[in-house]
């Protein structure tokens, strides 16, 4: 049987208390609903308590990651009737640890560095919009196209890309450029591959 609407928050509010007891750190609650509720720890920690939705008369409680950065399950259901400390004893067991903050700071790391280059790519290619005239791209993934296809195929135009090889870098597709402006950009791009070329290795060498 689920827990009355109304004390179900109140009941979470206990567990957070004796959670903060348990592990000797601060647990709050969020988003209380009528069967809902997360529960808020140190570095990142999360773990939704609902109500009974799955398991009549028990709390499920389970630890949460970013969105699309899982690892692994963390779970645990626990009778309602045997009292906030023992739930807070059990989750504090069976998913702080079992591991859960380990695998959630993976995980948050794998986010942030992600969401690093996604910011790094989209800078790239604003930058190239910027000087090429071709609309805000917003993702990482998105094209910047520029100048417009004629059918005669003699107005160029062409798209800029982005990419991530430890750093972000770009590529771009050029049609119908005029050969002499084609000559100085291919002039620079020449240049730019032999600063960057690596030194011929010299073993073996007397």
């Amino acid at each position: 049987m689920n827990t009355e609407a109304a004390g179900f928050p109140a009941l979470c509010s206990d567990i957070a208390r004796e959670m903060s007891a348990v592990r000797g750190e601060a647990w709050t609650t969020r988003g209380q609903q009528s069967s809902t509720v997360t529960l808020c720890g140190p570095k990142d920690a999360a773990i939704m308590l609902s109500d009974g939705w799955r398991h009549a008369g028990k709390i499920a409680a389970s630890g949460l990651f970013p969105t699309g950065y899982g690892r692994g399950t963390y779970e645990a259901n626990v009778a309602i009737s045997r009292g906030a400390r023992t739930i807070a004893r059990e989750v504090s067991r069976r998913i702080i640890d079992a591991g859960y903050q380990d695998a959630l700071a993976e995980a948050v790391a794998a986010k942030a560095e992600r969401d690093h280059r996604d910011s790094v790519q989209v800078d790239l290619l604003r930058r190239a919009a910027a000087v090429v005239g071709g609309g805000d791209p917003g993702a990482p993934d998105a094209e910047v196209r520029f100048g417009r296809y004629h059918h005669a195929g003699d107005t160029m135009h062409g798209t800029v890309k982005s990419y991530w090889r430890g750093r972000g870098l770009l590529s771009f597709e050029v049609t119908a450029v005029p050969a002499e402006t084609a000559m100085r950009v291919l002039a620079v791009l020449a240049e730019c591959a032999r600063a960057q070329a690596p030194a011929p290795d010299e073993r073996g060498t007397s």
